[in-house]
């Protein structure tokens, strides 16, 4: 195997192993009675946010990109995608912003 398939493979693993710590928090701040349904809201709105809208986001700006900056696709394309790791640094930011607070959740 090839160093950018290891590498893929790490990153794909640290960009995932999130959602353990999240469900933990989540299940840990809410009485039990709520838990299927806030686990339910937690996994489908993670899922609505991220799976299902940002491939059409990217692609709404990049078409953007591309017919108001006459950009080529390729470079539409490109610039656009770089609005994930943004919102990671924002996620992350709210995570640990957050995070702070789980204690006195509970």
């Amino acid at each position: 195997m090839s160093l950018p398939f290891f590498s893929l493979a790490f990153l794909q693993l640290a960009l995932f192993v999130n959602w353990a710590v999240v469900a933990a928090m989540t299940l840990y701040v809410v009485k039990p009675l709520l838990r299927n349904s806030a686990d339910a809201l937690q996994v489908t709105s993670g899922h609505l946010f991220g799976d299902a809208f940002s491939p059409y986001l990217v692609g709404l700006v990049s078409d953007t990109l591309e017919t108001q900056h006459n950009l080529s696709e390729a470079s539409a394309l490109k610039y656009a995608l770089l609005i994930m790791p943004a919102v990671m640094v924002l996620g992350g930011l709210a995570f640990i912003t957050s995070a702070r607070f789980v204690p006195e959740d509970r």
